[in-house]
């Protein structure tokens, strides 16, 4: 459980470094990618079987029963949505645009709801 931490705090500062060069479509997809693994491991550790089609929201409902501080953040709706929309169009190859302004929130989000718990 530990290296899965690791990759997640990985894909984190990955993302920051690829906004910090301008490659806002990137950084998108890895703070997705960091809290995507991140909530998945936090279900785990609650010994929940994560079913394979969970989108975030699906996720952190599951986790809010176990942690009540997810119920808040499951009232960003549009910002979950839009990390669906992330994971969606990167493993379909959808180009997306994401400007900085976006980019950088798409981080802050992630990296919030990371920090919660580490």
């Amino acid at each position: 459980m530990e290296a899965h931490i690791e990759q997640v705090i990985e894909f984190l500062r990955a993302a920051k470094l690829n906004f910090e060069n301008g490659l806002y479509e990137v950084s998108a997809f890895l703070a997705e990618e960091a809290l995507h693994l991140y909530l998945v491991l936090s279900c785990l550790k609650h010994n929940v079987e994560v079913p394979w089609y969970a989108d975030f929201d699906s996720l952190l409902r599951i986790l809010e029963r176990y942690e009540p501080e997810f119920k808040e953040i499951r009232k960003e709706k549009a910002m979950i949505k839009f990390f669906d929309e992330i994971r969606i169009k990167f493993r379909y190859s959808v180009p997306m645009k994401i400007d900085k302004e976006t980019a950088e929130k798409v981080i802050s989000f992630a990296e919030s709801i990371i920090k919660l718990n580490l």
